[in-house]
This record gives structure tokens, sequence and C-alpha cells, in this order.
């Protein structure tokens, strides 16, 4: 009789960790909302500067400002690595409050914008490619949405591990292996959720014609989107890492189902 496999991890059920995650943001909404809201407004007030005339330029300015506002989001997925610790800016005082985000700018922002850039570059390729030719989308829009999800958990990886983006990007890439569709299907509700927003933002500066409006909508949607984003990211990261962690320190199965096996082959011999 063989010897039974080494017991795998067993990951947190995808409703619990989802049901974790929203309840992590709405304990905190405050300092999450707030830091949200006002680093999209930024960004996407910045973003409306600036008007490219042409459609591949749009696409590159688009990403360029995601990229900014990524990196203004620092301090949320800080602040959500703070809460998954028990701990958190201290909601009732201002000043504390400002010191976390100055914190979290300064020690994250730059990685988060260029993981924002390089994320986006690949995004912007895919997208002047359709441009192009219509008949790319069939290739690039999968290959988009396996790539995204891959690199899904680097903003928890730069929180949680390195500062570096790169790196940050190989572990999420090598955390999502053989998860990628468990990895999508935690992250659909919350990313369909942002994208229901961010539309009903533009249309709402479509309908009214007014950009300032515009701008604060799409900074609202952020605002309520970006912390779940980050929450259910980091909760991922964290399950996935508690798994692999357990996996390695197992101890190795018993050889004795080899020998036996090799002594009934002797004696049938």
């Amino acid at each position: 009789m063989n010897a039974p496999n080494a017991q795998r991890p067993t990951l947190t059920p995808v409703a619990e960790l989802l049901g974790d995650a929203v309840m992590l943001c709405l304990r905190h909404a405050q300092p999450l909302v707030i830091t949200a809201t006002a680093g999209a407004l930024v960004g996407v007030g910045f973003g409306a500067l600036a008007t490219p005339g042409t459609p591949a330029g749009e696409v590159l300015w688009g990403q360029f400002i995601g990229a900014v506002v990524f990196g203004l989001q620092a301090p949320v997925w800080m602040f959500v690595s703070f809460a998954n610790e028990g701990s958190i800016v201290d909601e009732e005082s201002p000043l504390a409050y400002a010191v976390g985000v100055y914190v979290g700018l300064k020690r994250l922002g730059l990685e988060f914008f260029v993981l924002g850039l390089v994320v986006g570059t690949w995004t912007a390729l895919a997208a002047m490619l359709a441009l192009i030719d219509p008949r790319f989308s069939f290739v690039w829009l999968p290959a988009l949405a396996y790539v995204g999800v891959r690199f899904s958990l680097a903003g928890a990886s730069i929180t949680r591990e390195t500062s570096n983006p790169f790196m940050a990007l190989a572990r999420s890439w090598t955390l999502v292996q053989g998860r990628w569709w468990r990895t999508l299907g935690a992250q659909l509700p919350v990313l369909t959720l942002s994208a229901i927003l961010v539309i009903g933002a533009a249309a709402l500066e479509t309908q009214t014609g007014s950009r300032a409006l515009g701008t604060l909508a799409t900074a609202a949607a952020l605002g309520v989107s970006a912390p779940l984003v980050a929450a259910v990211s980091t909760a991922l990261f964290l399950d996935y890492r508690k798994a692999d962690l357990a996996a390695a320190s197992a101890p190795p199965p018993p050889p004795q189902a080899e020998e036996d096996g090799g002594d009934r082959g002797g004696g049938a011999g």
C-alpha cells in the first residue's frame, strides 16, 4: 500500500476572502476613501490639463496618467497592509493621518508609479495594435487579461516584501502560477465595480459636457474602488504566500512506500 501524499495546504475560500477584504475597507473607510479620492483627484486633474490630438496620443497620455494616479494611491496600499496587521493610521488625528500619507508617498510613491508605467506600457501596446488593426484584439485582449492577472499582486508585494517594482512583478507572476482562475474570480467583482463606476463617471461628463464634473466623478469612483482592489489583492497575496510557506516547510513523505515496493518486487522475482 502506497504512503499517502503530503497534504497540500488549503487556501481561504474566495467568498470568505472577499468578505474579509470588504469588511476591512468598511472598518477603515474614512482614511482609505479620503486618501484614494485625493490621489485620484490630483492625478486625473493633472491629466485634464492636456488633450492629445491623436488616438495614439490619447492612449499613451491615458496610460501615463494612470501610472501617476497609481503612484498617488501608494498610501492606500500601505494603509491596507497596516490594517491586515491589525493597525492603521490614527483616524482621529489629522496630523497622524497626514504624516501617514506623506510616508506612503515618500517610501512607495515612485515604486507604484514605475509599476503602473510598466503595466500601462503593455496595455498601451495592446490598445495601439487594436487601433492599427481591430483583428489584433482577438490576440491581444486575451494576452492582456492573462498578463494583467499574473501581475495583479505586484502592488501587495511592494508593500509586504520588496520595494523593487520589477521584483514585485516577478513575485506576483510566481505566486499566481497555477492559481490564475482563482485570482481572476476573486478580483473580478471589485474590478467590475470599478469599471462600472469609472464608465459611469465618463458618461456623466459626456452628458453634462462638464470636464470638471467628470474629473470629480472619476476621482470619487476611484476613491471607492481603489481601496477594495488593494484589499483583495493584499488578501490574495497573503493567502498564497502562507500556503507556499506551509508547503515549503512540510516534511517530505516517508520513503516507506518505495522501499516496500522494492521488497515486494524482489520477492516476486
